[in-house]
């Protein structure tokens, strides 16, 4: 607003308590990962099923650690609400390995689950078809569990014939952190549709930002209802194919959908013209902290004028001080214009001091040193006609 508050405040928090938890699961899921990688990939010499299963771990691994990188980069804005160019740069590279990633790991999930979808059922126990592909996969998961598997489907189900969850510590860990994604990415999409709001349709803002949003916003319940499918497949005792089918399937889609967000990220200039935009981050914070403390002047000298405390001629100027700051924001232009000289050559010396001021009223002694900042300013460019400096006090 005018004043520089950020009204999407909350929704940035939110999406930094988000962001910041998905980046913790996702280090789980790493680890769960690279767990699982250390038995697929030697037996993938011998077993074509091993072989594939290694490919989704291998793509995986790399989707786990750029997803990571993208959530916890984007705390670095979220979580302080300050422009960042750098960060939201390095959310988005990161965010687009993690897409290059996902579709081998999606199409070789689709390449081991879905043709065994069609495959003649074999067993059914507790209402749940078990197929003779899955036994097999079953049977081929876990070489610590070969005499188990070597007994059949037997342990596939309770004493009641209810399904049971699955025994191997990995799998737990799975099947954890797939529950965990899904809520908090179902979490993430609230924030993102009430910032969409603000800037789509694309006439408020670029058309770029808003289906940046879009997709984003669409990734997300993607994501949730590829994490409900394969806690379908792991948090059972056995192997569930047609939900694995559908895992690779809305993993794919999610990888277009993602793609489509931060292609247009780059296309708004996400990592363009990284320099100019660090100044105007730099710039825009100060502005905020300039308006910050015209905003507590403005209702001080109203709460001053409403309680009859100012009299005479004070009465005029505390007015005319209301009447501008509600006319037009204080910005960091308007400081080095009313220097009228070159603000590179003080540019530093202003935003060093302009960093320090306060929301709250200043002391008797921060007013008199601000004062001889803006004295010595005056003082090392004695030729400008006239030195205008906010009235901060």
């Amino acid at each position: 607003d005018k004043y520089g508050i950020n009204v999407l405040r909350k929704d940035e928090i939110a999406l930094c308590v988000t962001n910041l938890n998905l980046g913790l699961w996702k280090l789980v899921q790493l680890g769960a990962i690279l767990a699982e990688t250390q038995v697929n990939c030697p037996a993938g010499f011998t077993n074509i099923d091993k072989k594939i299963a290694c490919n989704i771990n291998i793509a995986a691994v790399v989707a786990a650690t750029s997803a990571a990188t993208s959530f916890f980069a984007s705390s670095a804005f979220l979580c302080t609400g300050r422009a960042n160019p750098d960060a939201e740069c390095t959310t988005v590279l990161a965010a687009t390995f993690e897409q290059l990633a996902t579709f081998p790991a999606s199409e070789n999930q689709i390449a081991l689950f879905c043709p065994k979808n069609a495959y003649e059922e074999t067993i059914v126990r507790g209402g749940v078809p078990v197929y003779a592909a899955a036994a097999r996969l079953r049977r081929l998961a876990n070489d610590a569990n070969a005499s188990r598997d070597s007994r059949g489907l037997q342990d596939a189900e309770g004493p009641e014939g209810i399904p049971i969850g699955p025994t191997d510590p990995v799998e737990l860990v799975f099947c954890t952190w797939e529950i965990a994604q899904t809520l908090w990415f179902i979490s993430r999409a609230g924030p993102l549709i009430e910032i969409a709001t603000t800037r789509c349709p694309a006439d408020k803002s670029s058309h770029a930002a808003c289906s940046e949003l879009i997709n984003e916003i669409l990734t997300m319940f993607f994501n949730a209802a590829k994490f409900i499918a394969a806690a379908t497949t792991n948090c059972i005792d056995g192997m569930n194919v047609a939900a694995g089918c559908s895992l690779g399937t809305l993993n794919f889609i999610s990888a277009i959908t993602g793609s489509g967000s931060v292609i247009s990220a780059l296309a708004d200039g996400v990592c363009s013209d990284l320099g100019p935009r660090r100044k105007a981050a730099t710039e825009e914070q100060v502005n905020r902290k300039i308006n910050k403390i015209n905003l507590v002047r403005s209702k001080t000298l109203r709460r001053l004028l409403r309680e009859k405390k100012i009299s005479g001629g004070a009465v005029a100027e505390a007015s005319k001080l209301i009447a501008e700051a509600e006319k037009s924001p204080a910005t960091v232009q308007k400081f080095f214009h009313g220097l009228q000289t070159d603000r590179a050559h003080v540019h530093a010396l202003a935003l060093s001091h302009l960093r320090s001021l306060k929301s709250s009223p200043l002391t008797e002694a921060e007013r008199l040193e601000m004062m001889a900042k803006v004295h010595e300013l005056g003082s090392m460019f004695s030729n400008t006609t006239s030195v205008e400096f906010l009235t901060l006090h």
